[in-house]
């Protein structure tokens, strides 16, 4: 499956094996990849209401009717422990959460309603 994100030129791509990636397709590039352990990606959405910049996240399903919220990258700050004091900045890219059980067999569309809060 495919969907296109909501920034200009990205999709995120589902694949029967489990892995995620998400593209820009403009310069033909894998921005980065997730690996839903428990089979095929059946639908993806993205996140599309007012706080998706702050947490972007993106739903994937599978055919075992689990849903799965992987973070696409909420920043973070970490203080570095040295004598500066200056703090990094922290991407993070992993599974937020999943949903087991969510439905008795496969799911074959998960959505976000555009522009709605979770």
């Amino acid at each position: 499956c495919i969907e296109q994100s909501p920034a200009c030129d990205v999709v995120a791509v589902g694949f029967s094996s489990g892995d995620i990636l998400l593209l820009n397709i403009r310069s033909d590039l894998v921005l980065f990849s997730f690996q839903q352990i428990d089979g095929a990606v059946t639908s993806l959405s993205f996140r599309t209401d007012g706080a998706s910049e702050r947490y972007p996240y993106l739903v994937s399903s599978s055919e075992n009717g689990r849903i799965h919220t992987w973070n696409l990258g909420t920043l973070n700050e970490v203080d570095n422990n040295d004598e500066t004091g200056h703090k990094t900045i922290r991407v993070d890219r992993k599974l937020q959460f999943s949903i087991d059980d969510a439905h008795r067999g496969p799911i074959s569309k998960v959505a976000f309603l555009h522009g709605e809060p979770v």
